[in-house]
């Protein structure tokens, strides 16, 4: 298995924030502080291939959280991060950002290239605010239930990321025209189509679908006497 889909990635992550959160010093986590642990784990395998803010090939001036080239597998790989705090995600600006997020690593995926989005949280935040968003009313979660598909889907990001090991991948309809799915791949549109066409000299191609695969996602460890602070979860955007 390769090192980035590999469970000890999301693992050294995680105990680097329980670490960070017992000596009482999560006035440091953020977003941009995920590519320490993340960074520190990778460098055994690709330290001279790790470039941080990496420029996105295919859109102009937007960038990658970290890329590095796995030179043994002939692999590019890019990731993007994100750190939910407590209803973070409730505004459409978030929401849209972890969608661009998504995009951004289906426009630069081929054979040779591999595209992760990785978040993570406090445990409570990860659950109330990314796995069960529920947009309206704030309370109470909703319950899990079947999409048309058959497939469990939870709150608003369901739509987009399997939380289920056994059933890994989403695939995820572009031309959903239920408003609040509307309003965001409309929004990537209008955003990038000027970047990708300076970039490419091309017109930006609205996409039917992309689809979305589970890497790894935390377990809660019963009965544990380990505080259990965080939560992460990883999602390959495949071809």
């Amino acid at each position: 298995m390769e090192a980035y889909s590999n469970p000890h990635l999301a693992s050294a992550i995680i105990w680097w924030l329980n670490y960070i959160s017992s000596v009482g010093r999560e006035y440091i986590i953020a977003e941009s502080t995920l590519k320490i642990p993340a960074t520190e784990y990778l460098e055994r395998f690709y330290r001279d291939q790790i470039q941080l803010e990496y420029n996105h090939p295919k859109l102009s001036q937007k960038r990658f959280d970290l890329y590095f080239n796995d030179l043994t597998n002939s692999c590019e790989t890019a990731f993007e991060f994100k750190f939910v705090r407590e209803d973070s995600t409730r505004a459409l600006a978030e929401r849209k950002r972890i969608f661009y997020d998504l995009m951004r690593l289906h426009l630069f995926n081929a054979p040779d290239k591999k595209g992760f989005f990785l978040i993570c949280g406090n445990r409570l935040h990860f659950k109330s605010s990314f796995q069960n968003l529920n947009l309206s009313p704030k309370l109470p979660l909703p319950s899990s239930k079947p999409s048309v598909s058959g497939i469990i889907k939870s709150g608003f990001f369901g739509e987009w990321f399997s939380f289920d090991t056994n059933n890994p991948d989403r695939n995820i309809d572009l031309n959903n025209n239920e408003n609040e799915y509307k309003q965001v791949y409309s929004a990537f549109m209008k955003k990038y189509s000027e970047p990708f066409n300076v970039a490419t000299n091309n017109s930006l191609v609205k996409q039917n679908a992309i689809t979305t695969k589970l890497i790894f996602i935390s377990e809660e460890l019963i009965d544990s006497r380990i505080p259990q602070t965080f939560s992460i979860g990883i999602w390959e955007v495949i071809l």
